[in-house]
């Protein structure tokens, strides 16, 4: 039988390198976005602070089996999460679909935008400045689309959390995106590694933060703000 999981990191700063102890896959079916184009088979996933996501595990023919949802990145305590108790044994019915959610289109991008996550002055920052609550870094026009870049210029991981609209992945590092990351709105970005996302600013106007979800970070002024303009 079939379940469905919606997972969140709530972790100040932890992340989890999920895999079952069974040894099978997950069948990924969402990002913190919503559905992805196709479902996606993964032997292990990581996922740190706000990030959310979606699986299917298949219990099939596992009937007396007791599985455990482990943490590699985790020991002691935190290297196991849950067990699962496989009791009965059920005929399933249904089915993964092969195509979920077709990407939107989200037009073409008028303005590119380079944002660099590291440290200045001793404090976080993006593009070498701390948060200013006065202070805006982005005026993007309403019904329009950009591209911004998002680089992680240090050693440290940086959950990079961006507010108002969903975006849609271009490449990291140059190559394309995983199959798991076509739109999402919180990226784990590790040391040295960049992504290019397209924004369609649409519905609302107004000022947004996006910031490092990594709970010491943000409040350690990695943040700023936009704002949609007419």
């Amino acid at each position: 039988i079939m379940y469905r999981f919606r997972v969140l990191d709530a972790s100040n700063v932890r992340d989890y390198k999920l895999a079952l102890s069974s040894g099978q896959n997950f069948i990924q079916i969402a990002s913190d976005s919503g559905l992805l184009p196709a479902p996606v088979n993964r032997s292990s996933i990581v996922i740190g602070p706000a990030e959310r996501l979606e699986f299917v595990i298949d219990f099939s023919g596992r009937l007396g089996q007791n599985i455990v949802l482990q943490n590699l990145n985790g020991s002691g305590s935190t290297a196991q999460i849950m067990q699962f108790r496989v009791t009965r044994d059920l005929t399933e019915n249904s089915s993964v679909p092969a195509a979920l959610r077709a990407l939107p289109d989200v037009g073409t991008p008028t303005v590119s935008r380079s944002f660099l996550f590291n440290r200045a002055g001793g404090q976080w920052s993006i593009n070498g400045q701390p948060f200013d609550p006065n202070r805006i870094d982005a005026r993007p026009s309403l019904n329009t689309t950009e591209e911004w870049t998002l680089d992680n210029g240090g050693g440290w991981i940086h959950m990079i959390h961006i507010h108002d609209v969903d975006q849609q992945c271009v490449s990291r590092n140059g190559a394309p995106c995983p199959a798991y990351e076509t739109m999402k709105e919180t990226w784990n970005i590790d040391g040295g590694v960049t992504y290019v996302v397209r924004l369609k600013f649409t519905d609302n106007l107004g000022e947004y933060p996006f910031h490092c979800h990594i709970l010491e970070h943000e409040d350690d002024a990695m943040m700023s703000k936009f704002e949609v303009i007419p």
